[in-house]
């Protein structure tokens, strides 16, 4: 790591960090929702309902 990078800097991009990490969170929660979905609706049609 850069010895001269300010403070501000690093506290710039660590705030840069966690928007992308929450992002691809909230996208990763999507992604197991449809799938749960998916999962109960192929359960669903394979019992017939």
């Amino acid at each position: 790591m850069d010895e001269n990078r300010s403070k501000k800097e690093l506290m710039d991009e660590l705030i840069e960090l966690r928007t992308i990490l929450e992002l691809k969170e909230e996208s990763l929660k999507k992604i197991i929702h449809n799938r749960e979905i998916l999962s109960q609706t192929a359960l669903q049609r394979r019992n017939g309902n």
